[in-house]
């Protein structure tokens, strides 16, 4: 409970000064420039936190908004085939030629009704034409919209991961990466179990490959008895050790972080698996709880 207290009173006097704003120039104001602690240390602990649940909020976003954009192109592109057919429409009945008039007795009302019906038909078209044009741009706009707004998402996003790595936050960098290559959600939950997880598998060549999987790749070499691997760059390990994690035997780790809502759940998924980790991953966890 104490242990509880703190955490929330540092995380308050993290947000007094940290202003986490909805804009690309979020990432310069959350973290303060720093020297890496070590190859998969986090040189700012609260403000990665912060910068974890901002993403997790833009990914959100990112998510209703791809799954509304396909209504809304599908709408916006039936407006403009409809607005395309009422133009037309109008200019075929304003290039119209008059009715022709019958002769007879009943010429004067004949003729009465021939100028009204030419006066409505023109009149109809344009406001089925002016009805659709104003359908067709409350749909654009809401496409244009749902465009802008998965755009400023991205670029928000990516300017964050920028700032992890410019301001030594190599642990949740790496974490955020491997997620994102899973296709796993970026949660606290799932962060707070993978740091826990690196933490036990501190090694030499925990600078590209944090998890210490043993899987070959390019440029990789082997650097103890175990056959753990140094890999050229964090795309590589990160895909190494997203291959390890498909391989088939580690299907728990793999949902558990599909879920990403339980930081115990997944480090019990490592500690059950043949990884090797065995239970330090979950002494982790209740060590960095405390």
């Amino acid at each position: 409970m104490v242990g509880g207290v703190r955490r929330r009173r540092r995380r308050a006097r993290a947000w007094a000064v940290v202003a986490l704003a909805a804009t690309v120039a979020v990432s310069a104001a959350l973290l303060a420039p720093a020297a890496v602690a070590g190859p998969v240390a986090d040189a700012e602990p609260v403000a990665a936190e912060l910068v974890v649940e901002r993403i997790a909020q833009l990914d959100a976003m990112l998510q209703l908004t791809a799954a509304a954009l396909p209504d809304a192109e599908s709408q916006a592109t039936s407006a403009t085939v409809a607005l395309d057919a009422a133009r037309a429409e109008e200019q075929r009945v304003l290039a119209a030629a008059p009715p022709a008039v019958p002769g007879g007795s009943d010429t004067l009302v004949d003729t009465a009704a021939s100028a009204i019906l030419g006066d409505l038909g023109p009149e109809r078209a344009t406001q089925t034409r002016i009805s659709t044009e104003q359908v067709a741009f409350v749909a654009g706009q809401r496409r244009d919209e749902l465009h802008a707004a998965s755009t400023a998402a991205w670029t928000e996003r990516a300017a964050l991961l920028a700032s992890l790595d410019e301001h030594g936050q190599a642990r949740t960098r790496w974490s955020i990466g491997l997620l994102d290559a899973l296709g796993a959600p970026v949660t606290h939950e799932n962060i707070r179990g993978l740091s826990a997880w690196i933490g036990a598998e501190a090694h030499n060549a925990s600078a590209r490959n944090p998890l210490a999987t043993t899987m070959g790749a390019p440029g990789a070499t082997v650097v103890n008895d175990h056959g753990v691997r140094a890999y050229p760059s964090d795309l590589i390990g990160i895909d190494a050790t997203v291959r390890t994690l498909r391989n088939g035997r580690y299907g728990d780790i793999v949902f558990a972080l599909a879920a990403g809502d339980s930081a115990p759940r997944l480090v019990a998924a490592v500690a059950a698996s043949p990884w090797g980790t065995g239970d330090n991953a979950v002494l982790r966890l209740q060590l960095d709880s405390r």
